[in-house]
Parts: C-alpha cells; sequence; structure tokens
C-alpha cells in the first residue's frame, strides 16, 4: 500500500494516462497547428500550475446522461475529451518541479477532480462503444483508440483511488459508483461503472442464444428482460472483441484489488459494520472473476469443434511420438508435405466402440493435417478457461478459510449497498425477469452448451427463497454451475476421441494433467467445513459431487488417524 510521501505520490501521478491517441484525427484537422501543443509547452521556463477544473465539466456533464438517453453530439463529445486530455497532462507536469505537501488542499482536490473525470470517460466511452452508433457523418468509433483509452482510464482510475485513505479524501460518492457497478445500469442511481460489467454479460448472452449445436428444448427459452445496453449483438464474435473483453475484465479485477473497504448507505460504526465494509469489495471481485470465468466458458462452448481438433492432434502426436506413425505409411496414406490419411470414415462413436489399438488411418480424410496444426493456430480459449477456473476455485477456498465464506454465500440487495434513495423504483425500470443482470438462457444437446449460471432453473429456486427483484446471484452458486459446464465440456472432448484412446473419463474430466479437479477438491473440503449439506445442495451441488466430497474427506481422515496411530505406537 502506497504512503502519503511526496516523492511516492509523484511516482504515481507520473504513470497516470493522459489519453494521447484519442481523436487525434479530429482535433488535428479542427485546430492545427495549434492541437500539437500545449499552453505550457509553449513557455517552459513558467512555473507549471493546476490545471482549471472548468476543463472536466464537459466530460461530467456528458456522464450525467442516463443509461436510456442517447449520446449522439459528436462535436461536444470531442471537446470533452480534450478537456479531460489537457487536464490530466497539466496535472502531470505540476508534480515534478514542486514541492509540496501530501495533505496540501490543491493537491487533494486536483486529485478527486481528476478521479472524477476518469469515472465520467469510463462511463461515456462505454456508451460509445456499446450503445448506438452516433447519428453524424463521421465515423466516431475509432474502437481501438477507445478501447484502449477505456483500459486506461480505468487504470488511473484506481491508481488515483489508492491515495484516498492516505490523503484523507471522502470519496463516499465514489465508492457508491464502485457498488453500483454490479448491476444493470437502469437498475440503480449509481450507473457509471455498470457497462463494463453489462456488456460482457450480454456477450455471454449472445454466445449462448446462437448455440453452436441444435437447439434441444425450446421451451427451456426464458424471457428476456429489458437490455441495460442498446447494442444490437452480430452473429459472429470475433477473438479480437473477446480478448478485448478479457482484457477489460481483468483490468476492472486488479482495480477492484486495490480496494480495502466500500462504506455503504451508513457510516460504519460497529465492528460487525466495518467488517461488512471490507466485504463488499471482496463480493465485486469475486463477482468479476466469475462473470469472467463465465465468458471464457461460453466462448469455449462456442469453439468446442477447435476444442475437439486441438485433442485430436494431441492424441495423433502422442501416438506419432510411440513409433506408430508407421502404420499411416503402410496403409498406402501419402507421405511428405501434402500428407494426408486415409479416407475411410470411421468416426468414433458414443457406445459400442471397437477394443482395438487406435489407428490413424481410421481418422476421416483431411481430420488432422500435421503440417497444418491447430495447436499452433488461434486462441486456446479451453486453456485460458482452465485458469481461470482454478483461479475461481482458489479465491473461493481462501475467502472460506479467512472466515468470509458469507462473501461466496449471500445475496444481494442493491438497496443494502446503495440505500432506497440509490435503487430506481419499480415504474422507472420494471424488470420482466427475475433475474437482475442476464436475458434468455437456452439449454442445448450433450454439453448444454448454452447453460450458464445467471438463467436457470435453481436459479430462479434462489430469486423465489430469496425473494429479491434488486438481488444478485451469489459466487457459491455461479462456481457450481461453472464447474458443471467444464465437465460438459470435457465430456463432449472425450467422447470425440477414439475409443482406445481417450483414457479414464474421470480423470480426463479433471483437466488438463488434473488441475482444474484438484482445485475442485480442495475448495470442496473447505466447503464441508463451513457449509452444512443442505446449504450446499441448495445453492446447485449435485449431490453426485458431495458424495465424491465426503468420500474424499473421509479418505483423509483415515490417512490422518492412520498416521496419528502410527506415531503412537512407535513412542510406546
Amino acid at each position: 500500500m502506497l504512503t502519503s510521501s511526496s516523492e511516492e505520490v509523484r511516482e504515481l501521478v507520473s504513470s497516470l494516462p493522459t489519453l494521447e491517441g484519442l481523436y487525434i484525427k479530429q482535433t488535428s484537422t479542427l485546430h492545427k497547428p495549434f492541437s500539437r501543443f500545449s499552453i505550457s509547452s509553449l513557455f517552459k521556463s513558467s512555473k507549471p500550475s493546476l490545471p482549471s477544473t472548468t476543463l472536466l465539466n464537459a466530460i461530467n456533464a456528458i456522464a450525467f446522461i442516463p443509461p436510456e438517453n442517447s449520446i449522439k453530439d459528436l462535436n461536444g463529445l470531442i471537446k470533452a475529451f480534450e478537456g479531460l486530455k489537457e487536464f490530466a497532462t497539466r496535472f502531470k507536469e505540476f508534480f515534478p518541479g514542486n514541492n509540496f505537501d501530501a495533505e496540501d488542499e490543491e493537491l487533494i482536490e486536483g486529485i478527486q477532480v481528476l478521479l472524477e473525470g476518469y469515472l465520467s470517460a469510463i462511463y461515456v466511452i462505454s456508451r460509445v462503444l456499446w450503445d448506438e452508433p452516433l447519428e453524424t457523418g463521421y465515423e466516431v468509433k475509432q474502437d481501438q483508440h477507445h478501447r484502449a483509452t477505456l483500459l486506461d482510464c480505468i487504470r488511473g482510475f484506481y491508481l488515483l483511488y489508492s491515495l484516498h485513505i492516505q490523503l484523507e479524501i471522502d470519496l463516499r460518492e465514489i465508492d457508491k459508483q464502485i457498488l453500483g457497478s454490479i448491476f444493470p445500469p437502469k437498475e440503480t442511481k449509481f450507473y457509471q461503472l455498470s457497462p463494463l460489467l453489462c456488456y460482457p454479460r450480454k456477450l455471454i448472452t449472445s454466445l449462448q442464444t446462437q448455440p453452436t449445436r441444435p437447439i434441444a428444448h425450446s421451451s427451456k427459452i426464458k424471457s428476456a428482460i429489458p437490455s441495460p445496453i442498446k447494442s444490437s449483438f452480430p452473429v459472429y464474435i470475433s477473438d479480437e472483441e473477446a480478448l478485448y473483453v478479457v482484457s477489460l475484465l481483468d483490468t476492472f479485477l486488479r482495480g477492484v484489488q486495490q480496494v480495502e473497504s466500500l462504506s455503504g448507505p451508513f457510516i460504519a460504526k460497529t465492528k460487525k459494520q466495518k467488517e461488512e465494509d471490507v466485504r463488499r469489495p471482496l463480493k465485486i471481485e469475486e463477482e468479476v472473476r466469475v462473470l469472467k470465468c463465465d465468458l471464457l466458458m461460453s466462448i469455449t462452448t462456442k469453439k468446442i469443434a477447435d476444442v475437439k481438433t486441438r485433442e485430436m492432434e494431441k492424441v495423433i502426436l502422442d501416438e506419432k511420438r510411440e513409433g506408430e506413425e508407421g502404420d499411416v505409411v503402410e496403409n498406402g496414406s501419402v507421405t511428405g508435405d501434402d500428407q494426408q490419411y486415409s479416407s475411410e470414415d470411421v468416426k468414433p462413436r458414443l457406445s459400442g466402440e471397437s477394443d482395438s489399438a487406435f489407428d490413424l488411418s481410421s481418422l476421416p480424410r483431411g481430420t488432422v493435417n500435421p503440417d497444418k496444426s491447430h495447436m499452433s493456430e488461434g486462441v486456446k480459449w479451453e486453456d485460458m478457461l482452465e485458469e481461470c477456473l482454478i483461479e475461481c476455485l482458489d479465491s473461493a477456498k481462501q475467502l472460506i478459510e479467512e472466515g468470509r465464506a458469507e462473501v461466496l454465500s449471500s445475496h444481494i440487495e442493491a438497496s443494502d449497498w446503495l440505500g432506497m434513495e440509490g435503487v430506481n423504483q419499480p415504474d422507472t425500470y420494471i424488470r420482466k425477469s427475475k433475474s437482475p443482470s442476464h436475458g434468455p438462457t437456452i439449454l442445448s444437446d450433450s454439453e448444454s452448451d448454452s447453460e450458464d449460471e445467471f438463467d436457470s432453473d435453481t436459479e430462479s429456486e434462489t430469486d423465489d427463497e430469496f425473494g429479491g427483484s434488486n438481488s444478485y446471484p451469489c459466487p457459491l452458486r455461479t462456481i457450481f454451475r461453472l464447474h458443471d459446464r467444464y465437465e460438459e465440456q470435457r465430456l463432449a472432448v472425450w467422447l470425440h476421441l477414439p475409443s482406445a484412446r481417450r483414457g479414464k473419463m474421470g480423470w480426463f474430466m479433471r483437466g488438463d494433467d488434473g488441475k482444474v479437479g484438484t482445485a475442485w477438491d480442495a475448495f470442496g473440503l473447505a466447503a464441508m467445513m463451513e457449509y452444512d449439506t443442505e446449504t450446499l445442495l441448495c445453492h446447485g451441488l449435485g449431490a453426485d459431487k458431495l458424495d465424491k466430497w465426503v468420500e474424499l474427506a473421509a479418505m483423509k481422515n483415515a490417512k490422518k488417524i492412520k498416521k496419528r496411530g502410527g506415531k503412537g505406537v512407535g513412542k510406546s
């Protein structure tokens, strides 16, 4: 944690983003040649001064445009960001040549104003990126510049936020914006960070409502809620777009991890209230983490054909390493750069597979070309998914061990965090679904390709139990659902492999090198120490998985008892 020393504050301020590159084309056209220079650069010998806070009036004004209203003024948008860029640049220039007290009122005001400016920019850029296009003749969506600037503003926001304790800045209103981030923009009055999490949820919904496999039961499609963001999603979502959203969630997650506590509607006075303030950022952190995992899960399901191909290639490479590639030549396949496998179309079956040794010639012609491997092409979403799922399980286990299991199992009411005055009334925002953050969910064949934790039969039970229209699914339920979906994916890939080369299904379901299974078991042992059986089952844990956890715990206890007994015999 940073101290309040002048040197450390200057170092932090020097790393603040100045939004370089945003709207360069427009400003160089409208204002050249003067747009290339700042006032301070024309007077190098003059003493830098803190910029006027009026430079941020425009960006802050646009940030007050509610989610239901469009942002259409291109010229106003450019001027607003020019003001923010100038303020940030001059604010950074002020520090190197000045000695100041870390409690200087002018400094504190500058930090607080720029913090609010970054917050406003986050909201405005997210609206520009994901709302309907501006109605202008100029293509304002410079996606690369906007996306980079959005990430910079998130970093800048949390960098300055990290100073508020040392500099004794009152940020209760900013705290409410962070608290409101996990709710849809139209649901609360603190919505400026909401699009950062709302857009990934819409992306997940888009991936799941366009399943790769045929839809099994149309009756399982649930009614959609009004879209918190107006954008319409294309049928095709590029890897570049998906990777950007993952990086956005990572950036937001790293920022939240710097927040030690978030005050609720009342100032914490008792020890219990202060502990609740500490739990709030942990809750948001966990929600963002499982949201990222949900996104990766949905993308991996969408790309399941590529995942199967890569896994098949692993099997073939293993065969080649074992020296069995000679069978290919004997069966008359073509050698050399254009090598292909036999045209005999024998595919792995779900039941009654042959027990004979796996033969490469059994693969359909063109199934795998070793010179054009999928293993070195494209994004390996399955690897990213496993890493994120393990992170979710490890984080959940740590929360339980630290005595903060409520972060995982408690349900959120927006009014509890923001007060009744911070929540829009039903006549302002009428919800058509019990789930606050997701639209339709579709369940498909075999892999449950489109199943997600935000809309499900089990989640409706949760909403009935807790009865909150402004509640939010708890991470514990989400983690159980994510693990179910992960195993469904692994099963689908396992069934795709030739029966002679599949290996044991139980081991394959535990992920690469069994890492996911190890993390799941460790989390399960911790969860059983904290929650009773009824609680685990009510939150969506399968009875068969609970039985395995109980069996694992019994085995571990038996080993401990045996070990202790052995020590006792040795002593006697």
